[in-house]
């Protein structure tokens, strides 16, 4: 028998045994005093009191404690609390990946992120790996003088789809990767390709180009030209991972996200597109850290933000616009040096968020690369158990074979409605895009970001905040003689070609305070 007949007697042999053993449960909840119908689970049961859920909870504690004592506030002032007994549920939108395999399961896009592509045959050779070994996307940071040829070659586009980062050059990079589609035997109409361009993450990231409102009226003439041609290509994005690598909160990472893309889609509008159109044009990314219940309620937070944008801009958007197109990625702002293994931990805890989040695909940055700092381990390790994880949360743990999982507990929906109107509320203090605009080039956004920075290493360094490897339960032995990579600062001042200087957003990291005594203890001059 063939790989692939056996591999479809696999597949028919498991759905009759799960078809059998839900028959059996169905005849069992029958077979329940109450139970009108089996969706009707709850009445076979006596409903617990909130006394004598708060009673359970208590017995788990140490004789004294109280279950005040667990509540916490995060920087955004949610209140987290033990027990919730109600809450506001509205229907969210799903944003499940639309790739299917041959029995149309789901696929979770499990993308490849090559940040490094100036030598093109190490380049090459990492991507081939990556697609080898389960990755079945890439992003590939690149610039106008990148051989996409040769970094593409052997590579099929229809099949492994490329979402290009080239900032102010993503014109030129897509017409050259439109060049190596023409010589392929797949039609340019079925290529998902992304081209990305964000006039906004550009400016932030001090790379110079056009003045902002001729780059904005750009992108959006590109976005139009491109939707008759390529229907499936993504050609803008809304980067909050920018912002968030930046020491943004999550409530400022989503505000940063939605009046970027509320920017994005008026001038797409203004250009001639239908909502549809320009909201199809679009991808949102954005990074989970190691929280799983905040990602995932940060997550749920943005899907049902993007309906109310959508809905402002057209009424009848709620019946007919398609969900959001979510890219999430593992943070780099909680990598560390010190017991670069953690990392791995950290993006477990991460990717999970994604996964129960919704989002369509996920980036999983290798544990031990910082900048140009690599641990001594052999990186063909990191690279792989990167690309596993995603495999192995939806093949082996089937966090992606339901849509929005969490959805119905009172604690997950509360908070979710509670950060959605936290940020609702900083839009509305906000005002207009041109507030938005203005609070980017004035710097005062990043001073925002800066503070709320300064406030999650204060609470880490008073050991309110815990990161295993950082500042609780280090070990003894360390790696970090090697140099310090560049972060820490986004402060630094970049001249515009708008004749006025932008606060640079740069990367930040949580573990950066926690790394120096050490470097210094054993000599490190940086």
């Amino acid at each position: 028998m063939g790989r692939n007949s056996a591999t479809r007697s696999a597949i028919l042999l498991t759905r009759n045994i799960k078809d059998r053993r839900s028959a059996d449960l169905r005849a069992q909840v029958h077979q329940m005093p109450d139970s009108s119908s089996p969706s009707d689970i709850d009445t076979a049961f006596t409903a617990p009191s909130a006394e004598q859920w708060r009673e359970a909870a208590l017995a788990g504690l140490s004789p004294g404690s109280t279950l005040e004592d667990l509540q916490y506030h995060t920087l955004d002032g949610l209140d987290i609390q033990v027990l919730y007994h109600e809450s506001r549920a509205a229907a969210i939108a799903p944003t499940r990946p639309c790739l299917t395999d041959i029995n149309d399961n789901f696929l979770w896009d499990n993308r490849l992120c090559l940040s490094d592509t100036h030598d093109i045959p190490t380049a090459r050779q990492q991507l081939h790996e990556g697609l080898a070994g389960g990755n079945s996307s890439v992003e590939l940071h690149v610039n106008a003088d990148t051989d996409l040829k040769a970094l593409l070659q052997d590579v099929m586009l229809d099949i492994a789809p490329v979402s290009l980062r080239a900032g102010p050059d993503h014109e030129r990079a897509a017409a050259y990767l439109l060049a190596v589609a023409e010589q392929q035997p797949a039609a340019l109409e079925s290529l998902h390709c992304s081209f990305n361009a964000d006039p906004l993450a550009d400016l932030l990231r001090g790379r110079q180009g056009p003045p902002l409102n001729e780059s904005l009226e750009a992108m959006a003439a590109f976005a139009r030209s491109n939707r008759s041609r390529l229907p499936n290509a993504d050609t803008v994005l809304v980067d909050c991972t920018i912002h968030h690598n930046a020491g943004a909160s999550a409530a400022q990472e989503l505000q940063a996200c939605i009046a970027t893309a509320a920017l994005y889609l008026t001038h797409l509008l203004d250009s001639g597109m239908t909502l549809e159109e320009a909201s199809q044009a679009m991808v949102l990314q954005v990074a989970c850290d190691a929280d799983v219940l905040m990602g995932v309620i940060k997550l749920r937070s943005l899907k049902q933000l993007w309906q109310n944008l959508l809905l402002q801009l057209d009424s009848k958007a709620q019946t007919t616009q398609p969900g959001l197109k979510l890219v999430a990625e593992t943070s780099r702002r909680y990598l560390s040096r010190l017991d670069p293994w953690n990392n791995h931990l950290r993006n477990i805890t991460a990717c999970s968020a994604a996964a129960m989040g919704g989002a369509a695909s996920i980036i999983v940055h290798p544990h031990d690369r910082i900048g140009n700092w690599r641990s001594p381990d052999d990186p063909a390790i990191s690279a792989r158990m990167a690309r596993n994880l995603p495999i192995i949360l939806e093949r082996e743990s089937g966090l992606t074979g339901i849509s929005d999982p969490l959805a119905g507990s009172h604690a997950v929906e509360t908070l979710t409605h509670e950060l959605s109107d936290i940020v609702a509320q900083s839009l509305q203090d906000m005002g207009d895009t041109q507030a938005w605009i203005d609070s980017l080039t004035s710097g005062s956004w990043q001073t925002e970001l800066a503070a709320t920075q300064q406030r999650r290493v204060a609470q880490m360094q008073a050991d309110t905040r815990i990161a295993i490897g950082v500042n609780r339960y280090r070990a003894s032995d360390r790696a970090a003689s090697e140099e310090l990579p560049e972060s820490g600062c986004n402060t630094t001042t970049m001249g515009s070609s708008e004749n006025c200087s932008v606060t640079r957003l740069s990367l930040v990291r949580d573990a950066e305070a926690f790394e120096r005594p050490f470097s210094s203890a054993e000599g490190d001059a940086s």
